[in-house]
């Protein structure tokens, strides 16, 4: 994995050159979940995103130029699925860290398979809830994946129910 990040540092982002009207296509993801309550739980969120504990394991892992990241940095995540693992590269394009929120965003590299983008927040909101958010846009990039798609959603809809957890699980150690 570290092979492939270091080969991945000086690839184009393949979300970021999309015309409006193809991202406008992309499959829109939002979605929101309460983690926690107040600002300790905010705290320890905002740390385990920052170690990337939002990604299930064991079928998913990741690794970064940084921890926490920074904007610029590359990142690997080794997914498991049909039977085998996929290494999907991706970037760091923009980290909003103040009090009361903590986003990341990502966008797919050149080796990526899929297309798109993909922001995870925390909010401390005025009620003491703290919101975990996962928003993404994706499209299918290669050829194989395009006839793979209903394999690619299931996944997606995994992470999507995984995430959840696995963050909550960071945060209570």
């Amino acid at each position: 994995m570290c092979a492939f990040l270091a080969a991945q540092r000086g690839a184009r982002s393949t979300y970021a050159e999309l015309p409006v009207a193809r991202v406008a296509r992309l499959l829109h993801v939002d979605r929101s979940v309460e983690v926690g309550t107040g600002a300790s739980d905010f705290a320890l969120g905002r740390a385990a995103l920052a170690r990337w504990a939002q990604y299930p394991s064991p079928w998913t892992t990741v690794i970064s130029d940084h921890t926490p990241p920074e904007v610029g940095d590359a990142t690997c995540a080794r997914v498991a699925h049909a039977g085998f693992w996929s290494l999907l590269a991706c970037r760091v394009t923009r980290i909003d860290d103040q009090p009361g929120r903590y986003a990341l965003t990502i966008e797919t590299l050149e080796s990526h398979a899929e297309i798109g983008a993909e922001t995870f927040s925390l909010v401390l909101d005025s009620d003491g809830s703290v919101r975990y958010r996962i928003e993404s846009r994706s499209g299918a990039r290669h050829p194989l994946v395009r006839l793979g798609l209903p394999v690619m959603r299931h996944y997606q809809r995994r992470f999507l129910a995984e995430s959840p957890r696995a963050l909550r699980a960071a945060m209570r150690g």
